[in-house]
């Protein structure tokens, strides 16, 4: 079973304040790397980290992340392994900055590049088609594109959802509660 994740890092706010503005509240249950609930995590330039195991969720939704952004800067990845689709984007000062997203239901090789996206972006785009290109035994259907929005992400926030954080701590990642309930999944939605 695949990943169903967002999450996204704010800098240039304070996290107390964060979390009052989303209604979450800290558990003190701490551990070294995300897995199911919400999490927060402080990350070594002081920037803070939110991560929840669903791509949809109303915390990591657009216009709420467009508004954390008014004071700074938010990236935001989204990745659903099961439809593979992976995305990262940039907020600035309350306006969309750029954006990079794979979907493999368009096509296998498909990458969208919107905005004034990292000149690592065309990089790794073109790296991901060498590999589809040249890939073991022609394998097309093994699915490259879909690291590039992720280690984009990666490369500017330290964080990956596979691998966690760089020099992640034992008690990097703590658990929060919301004080307001999170929609119900319905009973025949598997992920």
């Amino acid at each position: 079973m695949g990943h169903s994740l967002s999450w996204f890092v704010v800098s240039g706010q304070d996290a107390a304040t964060l979390l009052d503005e989303l209604q979450l509240v800290r558990t003190g249950q701490t551990t070294d790397h995300p897995g199911r609930g919400i999490h927060c995590a402080t990350l070594s330039d002081g920037a803070f980290m939110l991560h929840v195991d669903d791509v949809d969720s109303r915390l990591t939704a657009v216009p709420l992340v467009k508004t954390l952004s008014a004071k700074g800067q938010v990236i935001l990845c989204r990745a659903e392994e099961h439809v593979m689709f992976s995305a990262v984007a940039c907020y600035r000062q309350g306006e969309f900055a750029w954006s990079v997203e794979h979907d493999a239901q368009q096509d296998i090789c498909h990458l969208a590049i919107a905005g004034d996206a990292p000149p690592e972006a065309a990089a790794m785009r073109a790296a991901a088609l060498a590999d589809h290109d040249h890939g073991p035994c022609g394998d097309a259907d093994t699915d490259y594109m879909f690291d590039v929005p992720i280690r984009l992400a990666e490369k500017l926030t330290s964080f990956s959802h596979d691998g966690g954080l760089r020099a992640a701590r034992a008690d990097a990642f703590e658990l929060l509660h919301t004080l307001q309930p999170l929609p119900r999944r319905p009973w025949w939605k598997l992920w």
